[in-house]
């Protein structure tokens, strides 16, 4: 029996390579094997490939055998509303780009696919790819919510998005942004300001300015002017809640 050195390379280079049931560790995909001449059951297996499982016959005008397995590979599409456009995409914890992605080709098996996008939670699902099917993944991104805890002072009325919310107090949950928040009380000027929310594990407590008292003026002319040393003209500055007009007095 005739033993020669036969070199066997294989791709992917991680493959398992058995020969006569026997496996055998390559370097680089590349192995020298000693084999009797004559025939013998190769077989290479890799998960995501086919399997190659051939005879071969091995002699003097066959001392070398390359063997490429055939990816088993599917489609994947990521994509959704107009407004989830360039959301970043990860596949497998790798960032492959944002959104819309369509038919962005895949090993079959299992994948993990994660979508995110700033001020929404991340959505997550698990998709199993198969030969030559295109799977598709809709995320929906649901926006996060921030705690929120206004105050005003008593009496002032709170108001945003152009309904009142309610009177010294307001707790509730908001979506991330920048919001303009009105306080109004009878008498008083509105106080308008402004407040950026961002996500946070607690309470956002957010303290309201004081509505500014409206002011008029009063005018007193005393008549006669005898009736004191001098004419005596006194402009006296009054808050609304007390006062508001002209009174002439005699």
């Amino acid at each position: 029996m005739t033993m020669a050195q036969t070199k066997v390379k294989i791709e992917p280079v991680d493959a398992i390579l058995e020969i006569d049931g026997r496996e055998y560790i390559t370097e680089e995909g590349e192995v020298d094997v000693y084999l009797p001449d004559g025939k013998h059951n190769v077989m290479v297996v890799m998960q995501g490939y086919d399997t190659y499982e051939e005879v071969v016959t091995f002699g003097k005008d066959n001392r070398e055998i390359s063997i490429k397995l055939k990816e088993r590979s599917g489609f994947l599409s990521v994509s959704g509303d107009v407004q989830l456009f360039g959301s970043s995409v990860y596949i497998d914890n790798k960032l492959v780009g944002t959104l819309p992605i369509m038919n962005m080709k895949l090993m079959c098996g299992p994948h993990n696919v994660v979508v995110t996008k700033k001020g929404c939670d991340a959505y997550s699902e698990r998709v199993f790819i198969t030969t030559g099917k295109t799977s598709e993944v809709i995320p929906i991104l649901d926006v996060k919510k921030c705690h929120v805890r206004m105050i005003a002072a008593p009496g002032v009325e709170i108001w945003f998005d152009g309904v009142k919310q309610g009177v010294e107090e307001w707790t509730g949950n908001m979506d991330e942004g920048t919001y303009t928040i009105v306080t109004k009380k009878e008498s008083h000027q509105n106080g308008i300001s402004q407040i950026v929310l961002t996500e946070a594990d607690s309470v956002q407590e957010v303290m309201l300015p004081l509505p500014q008292p409206l002011y008029g003026s009063l005018m007193v002319d005393v008549m006669p002017a005898k009736a004191v040393a001098e004419e005596l003209i006194a402009e006296f500055v009054l808050q609304a809640d007390d006062f508001c007009g002209v009174a002439n007095s005699t």
